[in-house]
């Protein structure tokens, strides 16, 4: 029987849920899966492994002889250090080196087929390309692996640090020398994370498009009248809802999607449910809920609303856009990761033509007048043949095979 691993640095969240997701419904199949992650976080799913804490332990008073001395730090501790005194905006920057020798663990030598999925700070890339002789699955949950140390493809722009150039620069050459020899095939959740890959790292391998499965039992629409109750939302009013794990995040344009909707309060009153890390900007129509952990209650929030708004800049696929559609919920959008891909104008949302707050605020009032024409059991119905967990969980299933056939 075909041995398939999964690693991942978390077993939750965005990247490590989608993991964990493909990997459950693999399990499902009859696949023998196994999932292998730094940080574990849920206990539901079987057959997933914390990997052992290889943290070095020195006597505290040497250590800090150490210190004062300047010497005894790891490479990325003195990254860290150095990434301390950068006063440049940036929102992730990690290194591919790392004191976890992944490539030794008793999993990754039984599996015939390797997943990686979002594996910063986890896999040290020249000791674990070098060692491994077997085929891996590279699903992309963002911009890193194609580049150095930046993780959003839009931090790359304009660096004028000297210490990020230089990280940047040499990161990428280990990460180009770790992979070019390895049997990687490399998979974009999206086509339009897919075209926009400029191959810095990423170029004389194989490369797929798969979107990431949600369940879509889980994900379904309920009344809407029940859902506003529950909510204690009125059943007359405008409702929009905006998810981020952290409303904060740039990349997420909360501002400026706020800043749409400040022209929109001059045209008419709606409700705006913000899901996610509290942001500090307040407004009169903003209600914020939080992070939302229960899928059920986060699908009677998405019905409770008329639709998804998302103001993103980036997206490597976009989770609560393809759980809103599930739930037959139309999606207004910046044109992003599966957004653009798969909404289409006047059947399922309407996307933005450009990242310009005016040429959005167009857009919401585009949805609005065309508000009536929206199909909730037709937009679900297409957002099945696009997100069914079991058609992506077929699909890497053949992949799989496809690697190992090519592997003989």
């Amino acid at each position: 029987m075909m041995e398939v691993l999964h690693i991942t640095t978390f077993d939750s969240g965005g990247a490590g849920g989608a993991a964990s997701r493909l990997h459950s419904s693999l399990l499902k199949l009859g696949v023998s899966s196994k999932l292998l992650c730094l940080k574990q976080t849920n206990n539901r799913v079987e057959d997933v492994y914390k990997f052992p804490s290889q943290e070095r332990i020195y006597p505290s008073i040497f250590k800090r002889l150490l210190r004062k001395l300047n010497i005894g730090y790891s490479y990325n501790e003195r990254l860290l250090l150095n990434l301390s005194k950068v006063k440049e905006s940036y929102e992730l920057f990690t290194s591919p080196l790392s004191d976890h020798q992944i490539h030794l663990h008793r999993l990754v030598q039984q599996a015939d087929v390797i997943h990686l999925h979002w594996v910063a700070n986890f896999v040290d890339y020249p000791s674990f390309f070098k060692n491994i002789n077997k085929p891996i699955i590279w699903t992309l949950h963002d911009f890193n692996p194609d580049q150095g140390g930046f993780h959003l493809q839009s931090d790359t722009l304009g660096i004028e640090c000297q210490i990020l150039k230089r990280y940047e620069d040499e990161f990428i050459k280990i990460k180009r020398d770790a992979i070019f020899n390895s049997d990687v095939t490399f998979v974009s959740p999206s086509n339009w994370f897919h075209k926009r890959l400029k191959h810095n790292v990423i170029s004389k391998v194989k490369k797929e498009v798969i979107y990431h499965g949600v369940d879509e039992q889980v994900y379904h629409s309920y009344d809407k009248l029940f859902s506003r109750r529950v909510l204690n939302l009125d059943y007359d009013e405008k409702v929009f809802i905006c998810i981020a794990s952290n409303l904060n995040r740039k990349a997420k344009g909360f501002d400026l999607l706020i800043s749409s909707l400040d022209n929109l309060a001059k045209d008419c009153k709606f409700r705006l449910l913000a899901v996610g890390t509290e942001s500090n900007i307040t407004r009169p129509y903003i209600t914020y809920l939080g992070n939302i952990d229960n899928e059920s209650f986060l699908t009677l929030t998405y019905s409770a609303a008329d639709a998804f708004l998302s103001f993103s800049n980036e997206e490597s696929f976009g989770l609560c856009a393809a759980e809103a559609l599930l739930c037959g919920l139309p999606v207004v959008s910046t044109p992003v990761g599966i957004m653009e891909d798969v909404v289409i104008d006047g059947f399922n949302g309407f996307l933005s033509q450009s990242f310009e707050v005016d040429e959005f605020y167009c857009t919401l009032k585009r949805f609005l007048l065309s508000e009536q024409c929206f199909s909730n059991t037709k937009i679900r119905e297409s957002a099945i043949v696009h997100f069914s967990l079991m058609n992506q969980t077929r699909k890497y299933l053949n992949l799989y095979k496809s690697v190992l056939k090519s592997a003989i």
